[in-house]
């Protein structure tokens, strides 16, 4: 139907007539107010109702031109102004009715951007709601020329609304046009593109969801897709009449009928409808029949299989045989197998005859390797003969793989069957020896690959028959033994005149023939290690050799020769300092505590005698007034020791010291206390006896506790 496209022809195509396609509907340019691809999206706000807050001198009723269809922006006669100076301005277009907004686009001039920053977007169902409403979006000094703004909101009008709030250059507005989408019925999504079919009414256009379920054939909440059992275009196809294969499961089906493993061998296209062309064959039709190997060349060729009818020609297998014979196997249908055969390599045999492609293993021959050696030979193919080695003792029999010669090679001949001769230049004993090293007297002389022989004299001193020395000896007239040495290496040369070891000594010796014993003081490999350093208990014996120490180590070392520290823990060492600090404060607390033990002793009985002589005297000569001279001397003795109630009185009678008490911070104490005697003739008494009284140096400005630290020095 002209006009119509799409199921049941139930959409209409907003385009020319000669652009709208049945199926899929337009592929042209859209009338207008219409867009997107399938010219399905309808902008409602063209040619509306429009108001503005304002207007620019000489620029009034231009509110219009932001919904007139012109999206021209590179000036100012496209576009609306606002008025200057207000404090905020607005424009507003009327849709006519309610829409359900999704999106809108805004295009800003483009020759001048400072007044699109801090334009806000509002939608409402109500009319000059300016900076109310529902607020979609919001512009920057940063935007666009042109912006998207997404609502998803019901409204009849959207309000755009600038105030001079923290923007620079006013609240002027000036845009361009102002376009609001809405899907056409039976379409959805951004642009619009995608179809629904519903079973009843068209779909939301916006999450494209069907209410009442889909129209046959559809399925979804969309109903924008085939069911399972059907694809396609209008899912008119139905999934079971593809050739999908389906050799690993069942395939699926979408929209376009693609098979998730591809097309079954035979078919080909999408949906796996097509058969292969005329000479192709197989999975997605990429072999060709002309390239089969048919015992039958003349054989049909099946679109799905190539089958060879009359089977394969040799070297070939499968069905259609294009399939080389595997390894191990050979002939017509490769239905002969090589593991009887005993080729070399990895045991590939050719294809067609069964040739081993890198012959026979050794002690095998003939073309296919199934025959052992015989008659005495061995090796590869059989080819070479036992008797023509070189071994140490029988040669006439050998095994048939590699002939080995058990004792090993006569001088002059090399490999595991003795069978090849020194290279040129070696000979002897397993092909060591040196041509170069003989000294033959004839420099040119020839050099024989089993004994070296120079053919004539040796120079010099030199002697053997191939001019190289003594043999097991060295210097002069060879008189010196090989093995008197002592060379590390067992095997170390020894220079038929100097001995040389070429090389290290055992420990203990030194020297280029290691002969020399370590210089006294030193030991160990080189004599490089010192006696000294060791940490022997008896330093005067060291052994050259290896510098054992004969008596053992001292503390905290082990070992051979006293050089490895014995490993000692973090515990044990805070262990040890502990017991020592430990100790330390005992032995300082034990000196004080004797200190002052010796000196109560000391003074202990030097008070006593002097409190016997003074009762005496007292007894026999009472003083008038009377004085008790143990009432002095307590306080005497106390103030020196730094206590004012500490009783030092040694009678067991009680003391009266009040009298006394403040001897060290009054002048009358100090005339009482230089009226005692002070009983010199007896070594005891007062304390500062023979001394100048240190009572009579106070200080009466001073404090009583500074007079006391004066006088005791505390």
């Amino acid at each position: 139907m002209p006009g119509k496209c799409g199921l049941d022809c139930s959409y209409t195509c907003h385009c020319d007539a000669a652009d709208c396609i049945d199926v899929t509907g337009c592929s042209g340019s859209c009338q207008e107010g219409w867009s997107g691809p399938t010219c399905t999206k309808e902008n409602v706000a063209l040619r509306k109702t429009t108001y503005q807050s304002s207007y620019y001198p000489k620029f009034t009723h231009v509110a219009v031109l932001a919904v007139n269809g012109d999206r021209r922006a590179g000036g100012g006669g496209f576009c609306i102004i606002t008025g200057v100076n207000q404090p905020y301005t607005w424009w507003e277009v009327d849709l006519g009715r309610d829409y359900y907004i999704h999106k809108l686009d805004i295009y800003f001039r483009t020759d001048y951007t400072g007044h699109r920053n801090g334009v806000y977007i509002y939608s409402s169902t109500e009319a000059n709601q300016t900076n109310t409403g529902h607020l979609c979006g919001a512009t920057t000094i940063n935007s666009p020329d042109i912006i998207t703004v997404t609502c998803d909101h019901t409204a009849r009008y959207i309000t755009l609304y600038r105030n001079t709030s923290n923007i620079i250059g006013g609240s002027i507005m000036d845009f361009c046009e102002v376009e609001v989408y809405i899907c056409d019925p039976g379409t959805f999504g951004d642009d619009c593109s995608q179809f629904c079919y519903c079973r009843s009414g068209p779909c939301n256009y916006t999450t494209g969801e069907c209410a009442g379920g889909c129209k046959p054939n559809w399925a979804g909440t969309k109903c924008d897709g085939c069911d399972s059992s059907h694809y396609g275009v209008l899912c008119r196809k139905q999934c079971s009449s593809r050739h999908c294969d389906e050799t690993t499961n069942i395939s699926s089906c979408d929209v376009h009928g693609s098979c998730d493993n591809g097309c079954a061998p035979g078919w080909k296209g999408t949906d796996c409808l097509e058969k292969c062309s005329d000479g192709q064959y197989g999975k997605v039709c990429e072999k060709s029949c002309v390239q089969r190997n048919c015992l039958d060349r003349s054989s049909s060729c099946d679109h799905v299989t190539g089958e060879c009818a009359g089977g394969c020609n040799r070297g070939y297998r499968s069905v259609d045989c294009t399939e080389s014979c595997s390894v191990g196997t050979y002939s017509y249908n490769c239905n002969t197998s090589c593991d009887g055969r005993h080729c070399s390599g990895n045991q590939d045999c050719d294809k067609f005859f069964g040739n081993c492609t890198q012959g026979c293993l050794s002690g095998w021959e003939l073309t296919d390797c199934v025959v052992r050696c015989r008659d005495g030979r061995y090796g590869p193919g059989c080819k070479f003969s036992c008797s023509e080695r070189h071994c140490k003792g029988d040669s006439t029999s050998c095994d048939a793989d590699q002939g080995t010669c058990l004792n090993g090679c006569q001088p002059g001949w090399k490999n595991q069957s003795c069978s090849v001769a020194c290279a040129t230049g070696t000979y002897g004993p397993d092909c060591r020896l040196s041509c170069s090293q003989r000294h033959c007297q004839d420099e040119g002389a020839s050099c024989d690959h089993i004994n070296g022989s120079c053919g004539g004299p040796c120079q010099g001193d030199w002697k053997e028959i191939d001019c190289t020395g003594c043999t097991g000896a060295y210097g002069l007239g060879c008189s010196s033994s090989c093995s008197d040495r002592h060379c590390k290496p067992d095997d170390a040369p020894c220079d038929h005149l100097t001995g040389s070891c070429g090389g290290p000594c055992d420990a203990g010796w030194q020297g280029d023939t290691c002969t020399d014993k370590c210089d006294s003081g030193k030991y160990g490999d080189n004599c490089a290690m010192f006696c000294a350093i060791r940490n022997c208990i008896n330093k005067d014996v060291c052994p050259r050799a290896d510098g054992e120490c004969i008596d053992g180590c001292v503390s905290r070392f082990e070992g051979l020769d006293c050089l490895r520290a014995q490993a000692v823990t973090g515990n044990s060492d805070s262990a040890i300092i502990a017991l020592a600090v430990i100790a330390g404060v005992l032995l300082v607390l034990l000196i004080i505590v004797t200190s002052l033990f010796i000196w109560y002793i000391k003074h202990h009985g030097t008070k006593s005698d002097f409190y016997q002589q003074e009762m005496r005297k007292t007894n026999t000569n009472p003083p008038s007034p009377p004085t008790d001279p143990s009432a002095v001397e307590y306080e005497i003795v106390d103030r020196q020791d730094g206590g004012h109630n500490s009783p030092r009185a040694f009678s067991s009678q009680q003391v009266d010291t009040s009298h006394s008490a403040n001897y060290g911070n009054s002048s009358t104490s100090r005339d009482q206390m230089g009226a005692q005697p002070r009983h010199s003739e007896s070594g005891c008494g007062y304390v500062n006896a023979g001394q100048t009284n240190e009572y009579e140096k106070l200080d009466l400005s001073n404090p009583p506790q500074n007079d006391y630290d004066r006088i005791t020095g505390v």
